[in-house]
């Protein structure tokens, strides 16, 4: 019973990381996550008396669900291409080319909403 609690705990924290992380790396929630996490593992090492499989099973928890909720939020937003298990796969393994091609798709499609605002070769010189 004491690993379900944990590996539940550990899914919540997978969701808030993600929420965290998508479109953008967004620090300061990432931050405060992260130390409500050390905080947590710690007093639950100290207090409680977890040992070391509880926190590979919260760990594991965290990791499955950050990765899973992120592909979720990113073919959600529709401005990446790809399946959810193209998007597991890319969030697990190379996350920036995700908010690299969220970016380009944003400016696209702020250019064609106000074509005024995209900068004319006129522009340039």
């Amino acid at each position: 019973m004491q690993y379900v609690i944990v590996g539940i705990a550990g899914l919540a924290a997978g969701v808030l990381l993600a929420t965290a992380r998508v479109p953008r790396l967004r620090w300061v929630p990432f931050l405060a996550l992260f130390v409500l996490l050390v905080i947590a593992a710690v007093a639950g090492s100290l207090a409680i008396g977890l040992g070391i499989v509880d926190g590979l099973v919260f760990l594991a928890a965290t990791v499955a669900s950050s990765v899973a909720y992120a592909a979720w939020l990113w073919r959600d937003l529709g401005t990446v291409p790809g399946t959810f298990w193209q998007l597991v796969r890319d969030e697990t393994l190379r996350p920036e080319s995700l908010r690299a091609a969220h970016l380009v798709a944003s400016r696209q499609a702020a250019a064609v909403r106000d074509p005024t605002s995209a900068e004319s070769p006129d522009d340039a010189r």
